[in-house]
């Protein structure tokens, strides 16, 4: 592990925290179990979290295929610092709140730093 791999996700941190606006990150909206006693699931509300988010940002037009990527899809960017209780995995499916306007996460890609995952770039689409 280099010295950039401590201090990058540090920054990224820092940039968010002086730039980026609070947004609400809610994961884990499928977890459940059936009951055949009672014949119904049982679903756990969803763990929800405070994070800083860049500005939204749209995708190029060459990235819009229709299919993966829509006209209106949205990017944000936030910091690899999850709320408790969130993790990696749970990002695909949860939701993004932000000024009001939820936002289903579709995707997300890492942007890593060496060893170390310094922020996320989410995919986003009402």
């Amino acid at each position: 592990m280099s010295v950039l791999d401590t201090t990058i996700p540090g920054e990224v941190v820092t940039i968010l925290d002086e730039f980026g606006a609070n947004v609400t990150l809610q994961a884990r909206w499928t977890t459940g179990e059936y009951s055949v006693a009672t014949g119904k699931v049982t679903t756990t509300s969803p763990v929800t979290g405070t994070v800083k988010a860049s500005p939204l940002f749209s995708f190029r037009p060459d990235e819009v295929d229709g299919a993966l990527v829509q006209f209106g899809d949205a990017q944000a960017v936030i910091s690899a610092t999850l709320p408790t209780g969130v993790e990696e995995d749970e990002l695909t499916g949860g939701r993004l709140i932000k000024s009001g306007t939820t936002w289903q996460i579709l995707g997300f890609e890492k942007i890593e730093s060496g060893a170390s995952v310094a922020a996320y770039i989410l995919q986003l689409r009402r």
